[in-house]
């Protein structure tokens, strides 16, 4: 058993499978290699071999969180869809990165798992309506492109990891919803002392941190365009949709300023605003080609999530045309 011991501390990559088989043969030689080598290196000497073997890595002890993420990796039991239902359970979209995959369901990733799991993320087809975008610092599932830089979704805003979010906000201040469910108060709080401070004018766009949920999946900033008036004699509504472009354009130049790779909108005033959805498709996305025109070099993208219907077949005839 030394001599195995012996060989195996000498070994070269590619040669260290078996011998780690002999050597973890009895009780003594398990506990001394698990005192030597962790679970993602042996996990890593498998894939540069070719050899599987579950029941080798359960000899370690695997951190609860971790276990069955890293049986998956094993080349004997790995299964691309498999590794996609696990990583990727709902719809939307994603970013894996150091600290781990952020996206509708968020999930931590043991830094030495990074550059193995990026590999394995990338043999997984994507699903319909989207694709792999690969940095050299994160790999992101985002939806497919209509046109430069701009893609639809029907995920809702705040389930769609987006690094930065932006919705129709009202002049009292209040958020409401799923929304302020997933942000906490602490965004309410955040937003109130924005207003305070402004005129509160109609497509005013200001930009406050993310909280809560929304940090969790990947969204670091959420954008507030002023969208609903309250206090009217039409009661509350969007009562000049047209000064909403200038309000698109604004955190659209404010998301370059933060090097924001992926923006979200919603659909700004079609519901409690009144917008019809076929004139705030042309406005949104007018001023959102207006704004790519103009930064060509830009890689930034922009997304609308549109989870009600009649907002997303006005956005597609819009594009369309």
């Amino acid at each position: 058993m030394v001599e195995y011991q012996r060989r195996l501390l000498l070994a070269a990559e590619g040669q260290r499978v078996a011998l780690l088989r002999l050597c973890c043969s009895d009780q003594d030689g398990r506990d001394w290699c698990r005192q030597r080598f962790t679970v993602f290196e042996v996990l890593h000497w498998m894939w540069v071999e070719g050899q599987g073997d579950s029941d080798l890595l359960a000899l370690w002890p695997l951190p609860p969180s971790h276990a069955t993420l890293i049986l998956a990796l094993a080349p004997d039991g790995y299964r691309p869809g498999k590794l996609a239902q696990m990583l990727f359970p709902r719809a939307g979209s994603y970013r894996l990165d150091e600290k781990g995959i952020h996206g509708p369901v968020a999930r931590d990733i043991p830094n030495e798992l990074h550059e193995l799991l990026r590999r394995r993320i990338l043999e997984i087809k994507p699903p319909p309506g989207y694709r792999f975008r690969e940095t050299e610092r994160t790999l992101e599932l985002i939806p497919e492109e209509i046109g430069p830089r701009l893609s639809l979704s029907q995920e809702v805003v705040q389930e769609s990891g987006a690094e930065m979010i932006v919705y129709d906000a009202k002049d009292s201040g209040e958020i409401e919803g799923s929304l302020g469910l997933a942000a906490g108060p602490e965004l309410e709080s955040a937003w109130r002392r924005q207003l305070a401070e402004s005129s509160r004018e109609l497509g005013q766009a200001h930009l406050t941190p993310a909280y809560g949920e929304l940090y969790t999946r990947g969204t670091r900033w959420v954008g507030h365009i002023i969208t609903i008036i309250q206090d009217t004699p039409e009661g509350p509504w969007c009562p000049r949709p047209e000064q909403l472009a200038e309000g698109v354009q604004s955190i659209l130049r404010q998301a370059e300023q933060h090097n924001v790779s992926r923006v979200a909108f919603t659909a700004l005033g079609t519901g409690q605003g009144r917008v019809p959805p076929e004139r705030c498709a042309r406005l949104l996305v007018e001023a959102v080609r207006k704004h790519q025109s103009e930064h060509p070099e830009s890689e930034m993208r922009v997304t609308f999530c549109l989870p009600v219907d009649r907002d997303f077949q006005a956005f597609q005839r819009v594009l369309a045309n």
